[in-house]
């Protein structure tokens, strides 16, 4: 009876953390989503001036999105 309480205390303690640990994962994931988002809109509002300032913002761009799938390819998959 007692090895059962210990048990089922043991098993709670180890959903509680599961369930905070998915909770993180998942604030985590929702800010990326956000982010990606937010980054999204600007992309799509954004107006260059010249050509030239158009070529080198994407090419930023581009540049910063391979750098972020090396860094953190969360981050980068949302």
């Amino acid at each position: 009876m007692v090895l059962s309480i210990i048990a089922f205390t043991y098993l709670g303690v180890l959903n509680s953390q599961e369930k905070k640990e998915e909770a993180k994962i998942e604030s985590k994931s929702s800010y990326y989503e956000k982010r990606a988002k937010e980054d999204a809109k600007f992309e799509q509002n954004y107006t260059a001036e010249t050509k030239k300032e158009e070529r080198k913002f994407w090419k930023e761009q581009k540049a910063y999105e391979k750098d972020l799938k090396k860094k953190d390819k969360e981050a980068y998959k949302a």
